[in-house]
């Protein structure tokens, strides 16, 4: 059944490895390989991390970021408000829109540290 959904190219939600594993005879209960990490930002790569700044009341979240249209900059992003659910999303979309591209037009020049701040210090 599965390859006969397969032949007829409808979409499946299947990582390209399990369609592949069918398409070689994989059979019910048979080990899958892994489903394939996608990047959730496009573009970003894997060595993001997530730091608290600061201290007090001007204690903040921020994301530490590659990009791989700028190889050697390490980009930052402080959240205002880390507990609104949306900020990854809104985050991804400035980021997927070209927002990175408009702020390297005029590169702003990195911290101590050679963070690359996308949002300015609150």
């Amino acid at each position: 059944m599965a390859l006969k959904v397969l032949e007829l190219g409808a979409r499946t939600g299947l990582d390209s490895e399990v369609i592949q594993a069918v398409r070689e005879g994989a059979r019910p209960g048979d080990p899958l390989p892994p489903p394939e990490r996608r990047a959730f930002i496009r573009g970003v790569s894997d060595d993001a991390e997530v730091i608290i700044i600061g201290t007090g009341s001007s204690q903040s979240v921020a994301i530490l970021f590659s990009y791989e249209a700028y190889p050697g900059v390490r980009f930052g992003h402080r959240f205002s408000r880390p507990e609104d659910k949306h900020s990854l999303i809104w985050l991804m979309e400035e980021i997927e829109t070209g927002a990175l591209y408009r702020m390297m037009q005029n590169k702003p020049v990195a911290d101590d540290p050679g963070i690359t701040w996308t949002t300015v210090r609150a």
